[in-house]
Parts: C-alpha cells; structure tokens; sequence
C-alpha cells in the first residue's frame, strides 16, 4: 500500500478590479485548484461577467491536471459564452505549457494587469 500524497496547498482569491473579475491563483495549480476556477468561472459567467483576468503571479506550479482545468475553462469563456480572458503573471515555462496545451490564443497573455484589464475591455 502506497503511503497517501498530501494535497498541495492552493488558493483562489477572487477580486474586482476595474470592472473586472480577476482570479488571483496561489500556490500549487493542480486538479483541485482547476476545480474550484471551474466552480468560480461557471458562477460569474450565470451573472453575465464574460471578461476576465486570471493572474498567476503567485503560482509556484502548474501541474497537467491543472493544464487541463485551465484549457477547459478557457473554451468554456471564449468559445461557449464569447467572452475574454487575458492571463498575466506567467512566466516562460508556464507560458510555453499552456501555449502547448492550446490556451493560447484563445486567452490574451499580458505582461501585466493593467495590460490585462486593457485586454479585456477592448
């Protein structure tokens, strides 16, 4: 029997910023933190709020698990309710996964957030 992996601990603050909801993603981004976005995302698109900023400044990883939560919920944003989502915060390696994983293009990446509320409001 193998011993039990502990859950890596996360968090999702959701904010207001300019109008727009912004999803600020701490720590480790695996399946559990991709299903509380899914759960965050599905309630502010039922209120109509189709533009969106994910920051992900203060994300150690991003596990495949997570990829795939995030590539879900960006179709769900763009492609079901044609909407707009700009990611900041990324660096390189994070950029180059979600690139691969087809997020892009169809979220905008920004260099920063006010470049991503720019994004989004367009």
């Amino acid at each position: 029997m193998s011993p039990q992996v502990p859950a890596q601990p996360f968090s999702i603050d959701l904010r207001h910023e300019e109008g727009v909801p912004v999803l600020e993603m701490h720590g480790y981004f695996g399946q559990d933190a991709a299903a509380r976005v899914q759960e965050i995302v599905t309630g502010l698109l039922a209120k109509g709020q189709i533009r969106m900023v994910f920051d992900f400044t203060p994300c150690k990883l991003i596990n495949s698990p997570g990829v795939v939560g995030i590539m879900k919920v960006t179709m769900q944003i763009v492609e079901d309710f044609q909407g707009d989502l700009a990611i900041t915060g990324l660096d390189n390696l994070k950029f180059t996964v979600l690139d691969m994983a087809g997020v892009f293009p169809m979220a905008q990446r920004a260099t920063s957030r006010p470049e991503a509320f720019q994004l989004v409001k367009k």
